[in-house]
């Protein structure tokens, strides 16, 4: 009875040892898919990206960077290019003329930062179609007030008119750009044959970026689009 009792004693000792043993080495349940290290979560190892919608900063690669705008163009016919000595490509002349007090300028010095508007004006102009001197200086004022903060400066290059007169017509337009006289319209020749109104928009160096052989409502539009262009604005 005595072995007995020893025997079940050495039994039940051995079945503790076992359990104890199993409890401090079993593996916990694992997590499929899961690396080890990996943090838990409810999406964790899935593996799938994060999607953002295409912006300017970050187009779709479908979509790809929006187009840039260009110049506008100017149609002229052959008559108008044969009267034309420089154009788009071509660097403005320079040449030394007298402001409106008589003072000799350099027309390179009155270049603007960034970009240049040269107008070749004259009194009395009256073709259809055309502005005459006085809205012509009238938009051109209109366009340095807006843009001169940004680089760009204006200068007006009078054609054969009497010195007094043009000095009116500046002062009536409440003109503050720079207005130079070509009285014997010597400069104007290394720049063209005809047409008198003409207007030219520059880059920093003189550089033609643009121009038209008249200024009209639609020369002022086109005008207004070439600067915003050459500046980045579109």
């Amino acid at each position: 009875m005595r072995n007995r009792r020893q025997h079940w004693g050495l039994v039940v000792v051995g079945c503790l040892a076992v359990a104890g043993w199993g409890c401090g080495n079993e593996a916990s349940p694992s997590n499929p898919g899961k690396p080890d290290g990996q943090s838990g979560g409810p999406d964790a190892g899935k593996g799938t990206p994060t999607s953002h919608p295409p912006t300017k900063a970050n187009p779709s690669p479908s979509q790809g960077p929006a187009p840039k705008a260009k110049m506008p163009k100017v149609v002229l016919t052959e008559e108008q290019l044969k009267g034309c000595v420089v154009r788009e490509g071509d660097i403005m002349p320079d040449a030394k003329l007298p402001d409106l007090a008589d003072k000799p300028v350099l027309l390179s010095e009155l270049r603007g930062q960034k970009l240049t508007v040269v107008c070749f004006w004259k009194s009395g102009e009256t073709d259809a179609g055309k502005l005459k001197a006085n809205e012509v200086l009238g938009d051109l004022q209109d366009l340095y007030d807006a843009d001169q903060d940004k680089g760009v400066r204006v200068v007006g290059i009078n054609e054969g008119d009497p010195p007094e007169a043009v000095r009116k017509l500046v002062a009536a337009a409440k003109v503050t750009f720079p207005n130079l006289f070509d009285p014997d319209r010597a400069f104007f020749n290394k720049v063209a044959t005809e047409r008198f109104l003409r207007v030219y928009l520059l880059d920093a160096k003189g550089g033609i970026l643009w121009f038209d052989v008249e200024f009209s409502p639609t020369t002022r539009r086109g005008l207004k689009t070439a600067i915003q262009v050459a500046l980045g604005e579109i």
